[in-house]
């Protein structure tokens, strides 16, 4: 854990390698490059579930479900406060997974991409 925060400095974060913006998820998902993997509790996934997208893994079930991650796809962590999503990037590295990002993208940002014209002029339909 020490070397991975330590090569957390200004310019990696800085650079914004850690996360990926919404559009971008949303081409890499279509192509079947990317998975979103939602950590937010189940009493924050009854509201709107975006299990179409990929996988429900609330951050404090991450240690014990491991193994239903891929490093095949980009797995993009989501959560609606980003809080989650970063310490799950922070524990997925931590783990030697390297193709993680965090979706830079509120909920409200992710759902305005799931319209028709936009879902017709993405190719998701």
């Amino acid at each position: 854990m020490d070397k991975l925060l330590k090569e957390m400095d200004f310019k990696f974060w800085a650079n914004g390698e850690s996360k990926i913006p919404a559009e971008k998820f949303l081409n890499l998902w279509k192509e079947g490059k990317a998975i979103l993997v939602d950590v937010r509790d189940e009493k924050e996934t009854s509201f709107i579930s975006l299990d179409k997208f990929g996988i429900n893994i609330p951050i404090h079930q991450l240690p014990d479900r491991l193994n239903e991650l891929t490093e095949e796809k980009l797995l993009c962590l989501f959560c609606a406060g980003k809080l989650k999503a970063a310490m799950a990037y922070i524990y997925l590295r931590n783990k030697g997974i390297s193709n993680v990002k965090i979706l830079a993208s509120t909920l409200e940002e992710l759902v305005s991409f799931i319209k028709p014209g936009k879902i017709k002029k993405m190719g998701l339909e």
